[in-house]
């Protein structure tokens, strides 16, 4: 595998991470002051110091986190909660010294979420809405876990809700669910893990900041939540309390869940968008809203997907592709918004 080689992809709400195959994670956007370093061929990007090589990302709204090969997890950003006192620049990455063994991560606005190699979640940061998914006697709380979850595989955070799939396949979900976003059947907020409605066994998920996702053993997409720019693919409602099946051209690996917007990726390595697109997030060279699935052009062979608030990521082994806003030079490009993906990132 080329040193090169794009093994990991992260968006947070104004900033893109990519990790490489020799463990390099390079970042564009965010704060200002972190845009100063050459990235080889690519545009401007700035690399994160640390001695250890990563082997995950994940980035959330002004916060960044990355997984090293002894499974612990470092942390920088602007990040304010869960014991972050401090701006953190990718030059301090700062350890979380009580997880260890950390085989996934996520990051929301305010609470970040990290996976075991025993099937536990850790939560920490606002419990607001019920966001960390357990009991805390503060509203900022350190790492702890969830104690109602066993045997979880994947984890997902959205701006205040979070979904988990275990190894039958089932979702739990916690947070707020004002728009139905945890897909119980009802609209109101759950301070411990519920179970999405429904009989199907799910095998990916991911969180939006209103609404989710999931694909199912079959590759069937599922969606749920708050629908007001159609980011559930249905035209007649205007949100949803229960998972609804999608249809798609072909079978879906990922999906992804920005802010009012959906994407899936296919097994043939292309990429459909749907929902709100007011800043060019869908990708089809317009800025009007889409209510169906419709593929992304100009890109395929894609094998990762990731979802901002209002910006894309799309990689093939050795490419990156970005599109959508850039308000935050997230793109690296000099227009604020993208309409159609450009190259943000390609292997020497």
């Amino acid at each position: 595998m080329s040193s090169n080689q794009i093994v990991d992809i992260a968006c947070g709400r104004d900033h893109s991470l990519i990790l490489l195959a020799d463990g390099q994670a390079v970042g564009w956007g965010g704060d200002p002051s972190l845009r100063a370093e050459p990235c080889g061929r690519n545009r401007q990007g700035v690399y994160v110091r640390i001695e250890q090589p990563f082997v995950r990302i994940a980035a959330g709204y002004g916060i960044s986190l990355g997984l090293i090969e002894l499974g612990r997890v470092h942390v920088w950003g602007t990040h304010r909660t869960g014991g972050l006192s401090r701006p953190l620049t990718p030059d301090r990455p700062q350890p979380i010294e009580m997880l260890k063994d950390i085989t996934q991560l996520a990051a929301s606005e305010c609470f970040s979420l990290a996976l075991d190699g025993q099937g536990q979640v850790y939560s920490w940061g606002l419990n607001g809405e019920g966001a960390l998914g357990r009991p805390s006697a503060t509203l900022d709380d350190g790492p702890d876990t969830i104690r109602t979850l066993h045997g979880i595989v994947s984890i997902s955070a959205g701006r205040g809700h979070a979904l988990a799939l275990d190894d039958d396949g089932h979702l739990w979900a916690w947070g707020a669910n004002a728009a139905g976003q945890l897909g119980n059947g009802e609209l109101r907020d759950a301070y411990v893990p519920v179970q999405v409605a429904g009989a199907q066994r799910f095998a990916t998920v991911d969180a939006g900041v209103s609404h989710s996702l999931a694909v199912d053993r079959n590759g069937e997409v599922w969606a749920w939540g708050s629908n007001n720019h159609g980011q559930l693919g249905q035209a007649s409602i205007a949100f949803g309390v229960r998972p609804v099946r999608l249809k798609l051209p072909e079978p879906v690996t990922a999906v992804a869940a920005g802010m009012f917007f959906s994407l899936a990726l296919s097994v043939s390595g292309r990429v459909y968008a749907w929902g709100c697109n007011s800043r060019g997030q869908l990708g089809l060279a317009h800025r009007h809203d889409v209510r169906t699935p419709t593929r992304v052009p100009d890109i395929d062979r894609v094998v990762r997907i990731a979802a901002g608030q209002a910006h894309v990521l799309a990689a093939a082994a050795r490419s990156v592709w970005a599109w959508g806003d850039n308000s935050g030079r997230q793109l690296a490009l000099d227009e604020e918004v993208a309409t159609s993906p450009q190259l943000l990132f390609q292997a020497a």
